[in-house]
């Protein structure tokens, strides 16, 4: 039996007690969802901080990515270089084809053919590099992140079991992407039609920005989901993209601003490249050249971005983790004893 006094000083005592334990034992916000504004510089850190504690997990994988990015970049230089000597040898080919398509001769679809055939087992080669790199980099960088025991020896059969899940959320990610984008260019042609003058411009500056955002957003639910498909046990696909986009609640800005981060440091590094092979174009071996900066600069990129997606993810699920605990705390404990 209970015995509630609403004038005991003990009741009063224990229900004050109870409520500040309970409050000591709420889990606590992370160092990064502390900090204030888009708090991109703490998981940079952080991102940073695992690369270089597990130097050579990273380097193992960070290489082996380099090295068959360079191959294939090499590979694509040589393959195209016949081709493409003809043609600039003998540029009456295009011109007379340009003059008149009908009359395409067989040695310009020999060419198409070629060029078409060596696009596809270039974009083919590239995915399975990619997908190569981005789930080995998630699960080095959870490891790291958790505080468990890094290791390259079992993420071979890890890979095994996970590698088609970013696969089959990327194949869905690419229908979403576009259709928002032939969304985007229908409502560009509409406004293009049914307004004119200043409201035209207007409206397509509007349309513009609201299209810069929502291409961030969509990238960055992009990344995270890729980060859910290989941790999370059974999420791929939709499911993966549905607790992506449910996770990023609160933290869309963050997301947003990280994905930012990365686009500018991506263009910054192809007019790097492009600055630099203006400045070795009468070089005979420019494209060679090229390739081992540009690919070094294009993996190591890459890898920083994966890490700091998955960083990102722990980030957002610790929240989501703590609101949900939050949630479902009552304003009072059960009391086991009272005094009268």
């Amino acid at each position: 039996m209970f015995k509630f006094g609403l004038s005991s000083p003990h009741i009063s005592v224990t229900i004050w007690k109870n409520q500040s334990e309970k409050h000591e034992s709420r889990p606590k916000c992370s160092i990064v969802g502390q900090n204030p504004g888009l708090g991109i510089l703490p998981i940079a850190v952080e991102a940073l901080k695992i690369t270089i504690r597990n130097g050579a997990a990273a380097a193992s994988i960070f290489l082996s990515a380099f090295f068959l990015y360079s191959l294939l970049a090499y590979g694509k230089i040589l393959l195209l270089a016949p081709t493409l000597t003809d043609l600039v040898s003998d540029p009456t080919i295009l011109r007379k084809n340009l003059e008149a398509p009908p009359e395409i001769d067989e040695a310009t679809r020999r060419h198409i053919r070629y060029f078409l055939l060596l696009g596809m087992a270039d974009w083919f080669l590239s995915c399975v590099i990619w997908v190569m790199f981005l789930v080995p980099t998630i699960f080095l960088s959870s490891d790291a992140h958790t505080g468990k025991k890094v290791s390259t020896k079992g993420l071979l059969p890890r890979i095994g079991a996970r590698w088609k899940r970013p696969v089959i959320t990327s194949f869905f990610m690419d229908l979403i992407s576009i259709s928002i984008t032939l969304l985007f260019l229908i409502s560009i042609g509409i406004i293009s039609v049914v307004a004119k003058g200043f409201l035209l411009v207007a409206l397509i500056m509007a349309t513009l920005i609201l299209g810069v955002f929502c291409y961030l957003y969509v990238d960055a639910v992009w990344m995270l989901s890729l980060v859910v498909s290989v941790l999370e046990d059974g999420s791929c696909g939709l499911k993966a993209i549905d607790r992506a986009g449910e996770l990023m609640r609160g933290k869309r800005l963050q997301g947003c601003a990280i994905k930012l981060l990365s686009v500018v440091t991506r263009g910054t590094i192809y007019m790097l490249a492009f600055a630099m092979s203006k400045k070795i174009e009468g070089a005979t071996q420019m494209p060679m050249l090229m390739v081992i900066p540009q690919t070094f600069l294009i993996c190591a990129f890459k890898f920083f971005v994966f890490v700091m997606f998955t960083v990102f993810y722990h980030e957002c699920k610790k929240r989501d983790e703590g609101v949900g605990a939050e949630s479902e705390v009552g304003l009072y404990e059960p009391i086991a004893s009272v005094e009268a």
